[in-house]
Parts: C-alpha cells; sequence; structure tokens
C-alpha cells in the first residue's frame, strides 16, 4: 500500500499531459529493462580493457552483477509510474490517489469496504468535504448538470443505496436520502433513473410533489370493447398517452385553431373538453408497439395482469379467484374512451401544523418576502412586521376554534374576507365563554384561566388594533396587500388549493427516518409560483434537518442531500440564526451535504445583495468552476486558488566560434552559466477559466491535505443517461415506468386494484 501511494504521488507530479508520451516512456523502460540492462556483463566482456579492469578487482563483476538488478528495478519502477499517470489521465475518476484500497469509484469488490465522497474532475471530495457544502458555477452549455450533478448524484446514490442489518448497525451508507427542487424540467428524471441504476425502488423512496396533484390517465377501447389504460404523466420525456397520441390540429373555433394538440393536453382537463370530439373519433392502430398499459406487464407476445410493485423491478402478478394468474392477449387498435383523475396522496400544508403559530407566520413571511424580492425594503418593513404579526394572529384563530390543521386559504381568507373574520370571532368568544365556564366550576381554575389568557389578547388585537388599521384604510390596505399578492392564488387555482391546503401526507422527517427522495417539480405552468413553493419546502427541510442534533429519535447517521440545480431561484438570506448561510454553516454537524449548481456568482449578487452574497459565498468549502464568462466570477476563482511559486531556469552565454576555437586551444572550458531564478504568480489566472473547454473544469477543495492538491484541473466525465438519443430515451423511459408503477401502487392500497381489469368493464377508479 505505501509503495502504491508513493508511486501515485510521484506519477502527480509529473507534467506531462499526453497519455501517448506516457505510453511511449513506459515502452522505453520496459525494453530497457528486458533487453538493454541484462547485456550489460556480456557487453563488459567484449570490450578488452573493461573487462580487464573488472577482472582485476575482487568485487568487479559482482558490483557490475548488482547494478544490472537494481538498473532493471529502476526501469519497471518508471514503467509503473507512467502507467499510473497514463490512467490518471485517461480514468481520472477512477484511478484517484486518495481513494481507498480495493473500492472502485462506480462500485466495490465483494468484501471491500464501500466507498464514500465523489471524485469530479479529477477532484476528490472526501465524505467530510461534502458536509461543507459544494458550489458548480458554469454557464449555460458548460456541461454543469451533465458532466458535474449528475455524476455526483450517480456517485452518491451508488455508495447509499441499501440498507442491511449489518450497515444499519455499523451507522454509514445507508439509503441516501434528499430534497431536489426542480428548475429546468429533466433534473428529478434523471434522478428517477440513477436512483433505479442505483438498485432503489423509485416508487417506493421518490416522492414527487407538484402543482396538481391528480395523474390524469386516458382509458381506451379496443377493437373486442375490453379497457386499457395509460398514464397522461410521465415527466419531462412526455407520457405514454401523450405518445401514442397520432398527430392532431386543433379544430376550427378553437383559440388555437389549425396548431397541433400537444401532447399534455391531458394534464388540463378544460384543454382536453375541448378537442375531445375529435379525440374520440379516431382509432389507432397499436401495430407492433409494447404499450406500457397500467395493470399489465409485457411477457413474451401476451400480457400479464399485475397488482402493485413490491420493490426495483418486481411487479407481484394480480391473482384471480381460483388463483392463478392472468393473461390477456393484446389489442390490435385502440380507440379514446375517457379521462381518469387519480389522486396521487401528495399533498403538503405550507403551515406547519408542528410549529407555534408565531414561527409558522416568521415562515410564511419569509417566503412572502422573498417572493418579492425583499431585502431590506426601508420603510415597508414595518408593513412586513405588521403582516407576519397578522398572519401569527390568522393561524391562532383558526387553530383556537378549528381542529382542523391551519392553511394558507384559511389565513388569506380571515386576513381579506370581513364575513370570515367575523364569524371566527364569533366562535372565538363561545369558545372563551366555554373557558369561563370551566374556570368557575374548577376550584382553582388555573387551567382554564391559562388557556382563556392568550384567547382574550387574540380577541383584543382583532378588536381593538387590527380594527383601528382598518379605520385608517391605508395601513390595513397594504398588509392586506402583502399577505393576499403572495397567497391569494390559492383563492384560484383549485389544484394548488388542493395539494397545497390540505394536511401533509409526507413529512420531511422521512428524509433522514426513511431515506425518501423528495423531489419538487413546479412545472412550466407555475413558474414563478414555483419559487415560492421551493423555499417553502426548503426552509421545512432546514429546519428538519437541523433538527436531528436536538431530537434523538430522528436518524442523524443517514447522510442527507440538499440537491439544486439554479440555486440562486430558491436561496434565502437572513441573519446569524437564519438562511442558507446559517444552515450551512451547521450542516456537517447535522450530517447534511449541500450541492449547489448557478450560472455565475452575478446571479447571487442580483438575487440577495452584495453584503448577503458574500456570506453566501463563503459557506461552500468546495467549488467547481466550468466555463466562465462573468468577470467577477473570474476574478474571485484566481483569489480562491491562490499564487503559486514557479522554478525558472535561464541559461546566459557570450560565445561565437572564433572563442570556442581559442578556449579549447588554450586548454579552456567553455562557460555557459544557469541561472535559478523563483517566480511567484497566479495558479490560474482570471482569463483562464473564461478560456475552459466545455467540460473542463478547475476545483477547489479546503479539506484536501497538501498545497497543490487543493485546485485541480480535470475534465468531467459524462454518463450514460446525458446523451443524446439513447440516454435521454432511457431517462423518459424510467420516468414514465414510475408514474405506472404509482398508479398501481396507490390503486392497491387504496384496494382498487381491480380497477385496471380489461374485461369485463368495470367502473373507472373514484377521482378523490
Amino acid at each position: 500500500m505505501p509503495v502504491r501511494r508513493f508511486i501515485i504521488f510521484l506519477a502527480r507530479q509529473m507534467p506531462i499531459e499526453s497519455p501517448v508520451a506516457c505510453m511511449s516512456f513506459s515502452l522505453l523502460f520496459l525494453l530497457t529493462a528486458a533487453y538493454f540492462l541484462p547485456q550489460t556483463a556480456r557487453f563488459a566482456r567484449t570490450m578488452p580493457l573493461l573487462a580487464d579492469a573488472l577482472d582485476g578487482n575482487r568485487y568487479g563483476w559482482c558490483g557490475l552483477y548488482l547494478f544490472e538488478a537494481a538498473g532493471v528495478g529502476a526501469a519497471l519502477v518508471c514503467v509503473g509510474i507512467f502507467q499510473a499517470r497514463c490512467l490518471q489521465l485517461c480514468y481520472p475518476d477512477y484511478f484517484d490517489p486518495y481513494a481507498d484500497a480495493g473500492a472502485a469509484q462506480w462500485g466495490w469488490r465483494s468484501g471491500a469496504r464501500r466507498p464514500g465522497g465523489l471524485c469530479l474532475a479529477g477532484m476528490r471530495v472526501e465524505d467530510d468535504d461534502l458536509r461543507t457544502s459544494v458550489l458548480i458555477t458554469g454557464v449555460t452549455g458548460s456541461a454543469k448538470t451533465a458532466g458535474v450533478l449528475m455524476p455526483a448524484l450517480a456517485q452518491l446514490f451508488h455508495a447509499h443505496c441499501r440498507e442491511t442489518a449489518e450497515e444499519l448497525s455499523r451507522e454509514k451508507f445507508q439509503k441516501l436520502g434528499a430534497f431536489i427542487p426542480e428548475v429546468k424540467g429533466d433534473l428529478v428524471d434523471g434522478c428517477l433513473y440513477l436512483a433505479h441504476e442505483a438498485g432503489r425502488c423509485v416508487a417506493r423512496d421518490v416522492i414527487v410533489l407538484s402543482p396538481c396533484s391528480r395523474i390524469p390517465v386516458v382509458r381506451y377501447r379496443d377493437e373486442v370493447g375490453r379497457f386499457w389504460f395509460l398514464s397522461a404523466r410521465g415527466g419531462a420525456g412526455g407520457s405514454d398517452a401523450g405518445a401514442f397520441l397520432p398527430p392532431l390540429s386543433f379544430p376550427a373555433g378553437h383559440p388555437r385553431a389549425g396548431r397541433r394538440i400537444p401532447a399534455t393536453i391531458f394534464e388540463t382537463e378544460g384543454d382536453a373538453a375541448g378537442v375531445w370530439p375529435e379525440l374520440v373519433r379516431l382509432s389507432v392502430g397499436r401495430d407492433s408497439r409494447r404499450l406500457r398499459f397500467v395493470g399489465w406487464r409485457w411477457r413474451g407476445s401476451r400480457l400479464l395482469r399485475v397488482g402493485h410493485t413490491a420493490g426495483r423491478d418486481q411487479a407481484v402478478p394480480l391473482l384471480d379467484a381460483a388463483g392463478g394468474r392472468q393473461w390477456a392477449e393484446p389489442p390490435r387498435s385502440l380507440r379514446v374512451d375517457g379521462l381518469v383523475q387519480i389522486d396521487n396522496g401528495v399533498h403538503y400544508n405550507l403551515v406547519d401544523a408542528r410549529l407555534p403559530a408565531a414561527e409558522a407566520a416568521e415562515r410564511i413571511t419569509r417566503v412572502a418576502a422573498m417572493l418579492r424580492g425583499s431585502a431590506s425594503r426601508g420603510e415597508n418593513d414595518y408593513f412586513y412586521d405588521q403582516a407576519r404579526k397578522l398572519i401569527t394572529a390568522c393561524i391562532t384563530l383558526h387553530r383556537a376554534i378549528d381542529p382542523k390543521p391551519c392553511t394558507v386559504l384559511d389565513i388569506v381568507r380571515l386576513a381579506i374576507q370581513d364575513s370570515r373574520l367575523g364569524a371566527a370571532l364569533a366562535a372565538l368568544e363561545e369558545k372563551m365563554a366555554e373557558l369561563r365556564s370551566e374556570a368557575a366550576a374548577e376550584p382553582t381554575g388555573d387551567w382554564a384561566r391559562r388557556r382563556l389568557a392568550p384567547l382574550q389578547d387574540l380577541a383584543a388585537y382583532f378588536l381593538e388594533e387590527w380594527r383601528r388599521m382598518v379605520a385608517d384604510g391605508k395601513t390595513a390596505t397594504v398588509i392586506k396587500s402583502v399577505v393576499s399578492g403572495a397567497f391569494d392564488v390559492f383563492l384560484r387555482d383549485p389544484d394548488l388549493a388542493e395539494t397545497f391546503c390540505q394536511p401533509s401526507t409526507f413529512s420531511f422527517e422521512d428524509v433522514v427516518q426513511a431515506g425518501r427522495i423528495i423531489a419538487l417539480v413546479p412545472g412550466e405552468r407555475y413558474e414563478q409560483l414555483g419559487r415560492l413553493l421551493g423555499a417553502a419546502c426548503k426552509l421545512d427541510f432546514q429546519s428538519t434537518m437541523l433538527a436531528r442534533a436536538s431530537r434523538p429519535d430522528l436518524n442523524s447517521a443517514r447522510l442527507a442531500l440538499y440537491f439544486a440545480d439554479e440555486c440562486h431561484k430558491y436561496i434565502t438570506a437572513g441573519s446569524a440564526s437564519a438562511g442558507d448561510p446559517y444552515f450551512m454553516s451547521l450542516s456537517r454537524s447535522n450530517n447534511v451535504a449541500n450541492i449547489c449548481a448557478t450560472q455565475s456568482y452575478a446571479w447571487i449578487v442580483e438575487v440577495l445583495g452584495r453584503e448577503a452574497a458574500n456570506v453566501y459565498l463563503s459557506a461552500f468549502g468546495v467549488q467547481f468552476w466550468l466555463q466562465q464568462t462573468d468577470p467577477e466570477t473570474c476574478r474571485r476563482a484566481a483569489e480562491i486558488c491562490g499564487r503559486v511559486t514557479r522554478e525558472k531556469v535561464s541559461a546566459e552565454h557570450n560565445l561565437d566560434f572564433v572563442g570556442v576555437v581559442g578556449t579549447l586551444a588554450r586548454g579552456g572550458a567553455v562557460a555557459i552559466r544557469h541561472q535559478v531564478r523563483e517566480e511567484e504568480g497566479e495558479r490560474f489566472r482570471p482569463e483562464d477559466f473564461a478560456h475552459l473547454d466545455v467540460g473542463e473544469a478547475i476545483a477547489y477543495n479546503k479539506g484536501r491535505p497538501g498545497r497543490s492538491a487543493k485546485v485541480v484541473k480535470g475534465r468531467t466525465r459524462y454518463l450514460f443517461c446525458t446523451r443524446q438519443p439513447e440516454g435521454t430515451t432511457a431517462v423518459s423511459e424510467r420516468a414514465r415506468e414510475y408514474y405506472r408503477e404509482i398508479l398501481e401502487n396507490l390503486t392497491f392500497e387504496r384496494g382498487q386494484a381491480r380497477c385496471w381489469d380489461c374485461w369485463p368493464p368495470l367502473a373507472p377508479p373514484a377521482s378523490a
């Protein structure tokens, strides 16, 4: 082991950057060791003077033989060094000097310890380095996602993919839990593919939160009257129902008459209703396509009825009344017969029911301020403070009179609808009257009085302070606009109200307790609102992760990941006790890895402001810079990489032909002066970052030992899933398979597995 590490260390000191040159030198030293050096004694015997000198010395020939052996050994060591350098140049992710012996980067031998950390563009990032946060910076098209983010996610999934009894006892390498807010649209699809390839059952481990909680399913009728179902949701690559849709145009009279009907037409019931007469008239031949029917699996040329997915690629057959498997011949042609909506069971309450009213209001207000791009707004801070106070009062009022969890819908209605507020205050008065009766009936009445006091203060706030603001007119109007401006969209959009204004069906505690991967996919229809949703979910995730240190019931051994591309969309600043910098400063002790990517530092400055951006950027202990055009990013990257001292050798002489002849005639020596100077300069100049090729990266890791090892320049390695077109097709197929498995599992758990039977036709599953 020490010899191996020493050889690799020598190889890294070589300035050679060409694998061809390394192979040439390896071949030269190999020939020297195999043919030239072993012939030294024979050559010496052919030279009389040398042979006589060796014969006359007692140890002459013995010393020559030792020289041969030492020379052969040295030549073989050189062969190893050049081969090591060649492997480092060709396979930087596999051949790393800091990797554990016997552990490969993308897998491990039987009995070998699983590798942790990452290796990207020649830079090794250990487990502890991951917990100091990683930032990837690069312009559009610089391979930021394909070359760094996706390989990083793949390596983490492979290292943290299984949970056996032995692994749980060692408390290491448990299944990775993560929160992934989507921006581009295809990141979550890639996550589904990589998690599946790493051995995870994505239908069980991945929760996709989207504004629309209902999954559309298109029902078809075949030539003999049987029913077949295709999912109309499938991720960024399109759905099975959309792919089966033939080329059609919107009919005359439609606002988009003449344009082609998109494959996402089934996602919105109103859009589908507008072209429904066109769809039901079409009969489409299946041809040789192996359609992904919900509740069925292809087995050769026939279809097998399945009920649910128990594990990775483990579809459990649904047996008939006699206990036998059910088979069906595939249909030859299909006609659209109906559209079914299945609730995916993923709902999230933006108002955390576990938090006190003041803390929940603080979080809601911070999200509203971030949505408006508010950092410090001078006199408007007063209105935001009053809005937070109003939200706190609304949450407290709802919790006092209604056993159901408070949602943003309840807050908006109480804040802007006077009739709703009046009814709530009347119910509050009845509640206080009951508590007064209890206090009078009890011998001491302490418990009832303790509950009564805050309700009296709450009623006083609405009846006195808030009433004065309403009478003032302007003050109450501005405060109401702060609340309604951020959240009244939930009043107008039933999809949002159904998804984000109901009791939560999952918790971010699932990330650490069960290794769940929670992904937020706002979609192109909710691009602006996605920032609000992402920020709210991120704050919930961060508070849960910070609670690991104080709550012994939470699993503190599992690695949790915050994985954000275009992270500037969800950044939240704060004080010394809040915001992203504060969370990242505590990530190491809470076993959380933050991997974020953005285009340049300028985006961070635009969102946070100069001072807050400096605090945010300083929280990253590991940084990767890809091709960059922002001058400030290039300058700061060069400063972080630091300066280096290099030796410069120069030869000085003043000779001509006559001088050389005269000097040699006098028996003198020709003098050539060699001068060695040390020069200090930047390791990388700012313009070097702009001149990087696509796929090249410069990485800095503050946790790496040794000065030269902290900065590495290398090339990223692309994964199959990012390759066009076969890789992206495989990712799309995995996303479609995920939604089919989700539909099957949902109906199986609800006792509706028979709804996917083809015949005899059964009633479609309930939409609710």
